[in-house]
């Protein structure tokens, strides 16, 4: 009854009030329950720290793999995304650069066989020249490679296309 008593005395000067007999056994309920829960509560936690042992290796394979999986489950993905990230950013400068020039040269599509069939040679002072030769008689004429001698308007007219 003493413990009660000095519950409730204790109760009585912490809130200001009493709270009567029945008041201060809930409250050693509470406290006692309480500490019960901690005491089981420090003892799992004691527990949990004593189960996780740090992997000490001599083998740099198994200390890597374990790395990695314990780490590997954020680690490949956000890497496999940043390498994702990147290609399409290399890949938006690449298109930028061609959208550049076809902007810059609307007629620039036009020359694509020209472009990639024209030979090119440096001449000694350094120009860079297109190598064409002239359209064979009989045979078929090729972009990039053959021209044709217009007399009437005194030209050389390059084919584009085959």
């Amino acid at each position: 009854m003493q413990v009660i008593d000095d519950r409730r005395a204790a109760a009585q000067r912490k809130y200001g009030f009493d709270v009567g007999k029945t008041g201060a056994l809930l409250l050693l309920e509470v406290d006692e329950v309480g500490s019960r829960y901690q005491t089981l509560i420090q003892q799992a936690t004691a527990g949990i720290r004593e189960s996780q042992q740090p992997l000490q290796t001599d083998n740099p394979k198994a200390a890597f793999w374990y790395g990695v999986g314990r780490n590997g489950v954020w680690t490949i993905p956000i890497m496999l995304t940043i390498a994702i990230v990147s290609w399409f950013y290399s890949q938006q400068q690449s298109y930028q650069a061609i959208k550049a020039t076809l902007d810059k040269y609307p007629n620039a599509a036009e020359f694509q066989f020209l472009m990639q069939l024209g030979q090119l040679e440096r001449s000694e002072d350094g120009a860079l020249n297109l190598i064409l030769r002239a359209a064979p008689s009989k045979g078929t004429i090729e972009a990039g490679k053959h021209y044709v001698y217009n007399s009437d308007c005194k030209c050389v007219k390059v084919p584009l296309h085959y």
